[in-house]
């Protein structure tokens, strides 16, 4: 008899505590995902994960850069997934990206760089399959600082890792300067 209620207790507890994970999973998964994009070199990383099942997941309001101007900022991410397929080769079907803003800024050199993002000395040109097999990019604003000058735009693309991709891209100036480069109207 002992064991029996033992047994039932073990349940009961097992049980509370998988209601419990499955109530707090998108508070865990925003914590966890704020905390994996400052382990990758983003200051001041925010965003919210508002869906979360087996096979899907919203982000909104998913910003970084130094305070008070975000370096990128998207209102919302979407991405469909196999968990299988997260957890054996790190990647997703796809990912749905917008609106958002972009922050670019080019040094004397044409260097780029993201404010309030430390890509690091490798620069991301580390070799590897893409993680998702498509990317729709909706209304993304990108804003340009160079030396001299400025520049803003806007991009919309579909990306499909079999098939290739489209992409339609607006930047307006009047000059924006860097190194032996000018670029105007």
């Amino acid at each position: 008899m002992r064991v029996a209620r033992f047994l039932a207790i073990v349940v009961l507890l097992l049980a509370i505590l998988l209601a419990a994970l499955y109530l707090l999973r998108k508070p865990v998964a925003s914590w966890a995902l704020r905390q994996g994009m400052a382990q990758a070199g983003l200051e001041n990383p925010q965003g919210e994960v508002t869906a979360l099942t087996l096979d899907a997941i919203r982000i909104e309001n998913l910003s970084a850069g130094p305070a008070g101007g975000e370096g990128i900022r998207f209102a919302q991410i979407n991405s469909d997934y196999h968990w299988r397929q997260v957890l054996s080769e790190r990647s997703v079907k796809n990912v749905r990206v917008g609106p958002g803003l972009v922050r670019v800024n080019i040094d004397q050199q044409g260097r780029i760089s993201f404010p309030g993002i430390n890509l690091g000395e490798g620069g991301g040109d580390s070799a590897g399959a893409l993680p998702f097999e498509t990317l729709t990019l909706s209304d993304v604003e990108i804003s340009i600082d160079a030396p001299e000058g400025q520049a803003a735009g806007s991009i919309s693309a579909e990306y499909d890792q079999r098939t290739g991709g489209v992409a339609e891209l607006e930047i307006l100036s009047n000059m924006l300067r860097f190194g032996d480069m000018t670029i105007s109207d």
